[in-house]
């Protein structure tokens, strides 16, 4: 890149980000402006640049493809600007952009497959620094790459998905890069605080603990155990396999470990998923050897706001789009076939919520 570099209407403008939706991203340009420094970009060296891929675990087809387009972009200068901004301002000690939710959106449409490639070349920067902090933590190095490789797996859906090369996940990925996201086994443990208006209290006399939603507040008894801003584990489940019941148990078991010994400052309340796989209603449509099933009964029930989970389309078959004609939906799975079963009744899947409590997992 030139040394002289956009300001920041010119780049905005060039790259059509004057609207609502990258207005986070104007914050501190300047100051990174002046912080500009390609040799901290590892993408401007090309062998630098394979050796990241090969770390991450891309194969030799993913890796080529990056190598070759890599010129191109580098040769993009407002784009290459906008990745430095990023970079800088994720990575500054001062300001940890990572995980700010309005910090990572897609690019415009209108700037073609450049944009769809730029996290790609965003995260191949960006990566050293989770791997800096787990390595502060002494975090086994397997469970870093195993965490990271979540980046290789979602360029694989979305180029897939895009029919070329595109990575479009910032958003869910900048957990990884903030350092709050591990892969532990066969799930995955963030740490978080609960963003949820749901109340966990605990029965004076039973001592059981009863979920109240927003509008049951005045119905709250005993003493609250987990309201909203309150530390839990969230749980995710990637897109590696099946969901091995004992799998998922060591999962937890190793999890609770891991806190213990890289994170003992985080005391998580509860083990939460937020997910279509916690709705009680899979225990109604499949059999009581199902691992979906399984998984589904670990969890005690934790209300959310009613919204149909969409997401489903993508999980079980890789299209955002649900079908019009739900009888063209393969149901070659079980719960294929109790996705559609529920969906002809005339019913939506709703999003769904569960938490397990941390005395409920067997200590290592």
């Amino acid at each position: 890149m030139a040394d002289k570099l956009l300001n920041i209407d010119e780049a905005f403008t060039t790259l059509d980000l004057n609207s609502k939706t990258y207005l986070p991203w104007r914050v501190r340009w300047d100051e990174s402006s002046a912080a500009y420094d390609s040799d901290r970009l590892v993408i401007f060296d090309e062998a630098a640049t394979r050796e990241r891929c090969k770390w991450l675990g891309y194969d030799d087809d993913y890796a080529a493809q990056i190598i070759s387009h890599r010129e191109e972009m580098l040769q993009n200068k407002a784009m290459m600007q906008l990745l430095w901004h990023i970079f800088y301002c994720m990575s500054h000690p001062t300001n940890p952009m990572p995980a700010n939710y309005d910090t990572s959106v897609n690019l415009p449409e209108s700037l073609g497959h450049q944009g769809e490639m730029f996290y790609i070349y965003l995260y191949l920067c960006l990566v050293e620094h989770p791997i800096a902090m787990a390595e502060a933590r002494d975090v086994p190095e397997q469970i870093t790459r195993d965490t990271l490789y979540d980046i290789v797996r979602w360029t694989k859906f979305n180029s897939e998905d895009k029919k070329r090369l595109a990575l479009t996940q910032g958003v869910w990925l900048n957990h990884h890069i903030g350092g709050r996201i591990h892969t532990i086994g066969r799930l995955q443990h963030e740490r978080r605080a609960c963003d949820y208006a749901a109340i966990l209290a605990r029965d004076p006399e039973t001592g059981k603990l009863n979920a109240y939603r927003e509008d049951e507040y005045d119905q709250v008894r005993g003493e609250i155990y987990l309201q909203k801003d309150d530390p839990i584990i969230s749980i995710h489940i990637p897109r590696s396999g099946a969901m091995d019941h004992e799998a998922c148990t060591q999962s937890f078991v190793d999890a609770k470990h891991f806190l213990k010994m890289h994170y003992p400052e985080f005391q998580p309340k509860a083990y939460c998923c937020f997910s279509w796989l916690t709705n009680p209603l899979w225990s109604e449509y499949l059999s009581a050897t199902s691992n979906v099933r399984k998984f589904v009964e670990r969890y005690h029930y934790y209300p959310l706001p009613d919204r149909e989970d969409t997401g489903l389309w993508y999980w079980l078959y890789q299209t955002w789009k649900p079908h019009e004609n739900l009888d063209d939906a393969p149901q070659e799975s079980s719960v294929q076939k109790a996705f559609i079963k529920h969906l002809k009744s005339g019913k939506k899947w709703m999003v769904s919520g569960g938490y397990i409590l941390p005395e409920e997992i067997p200590d290592k």
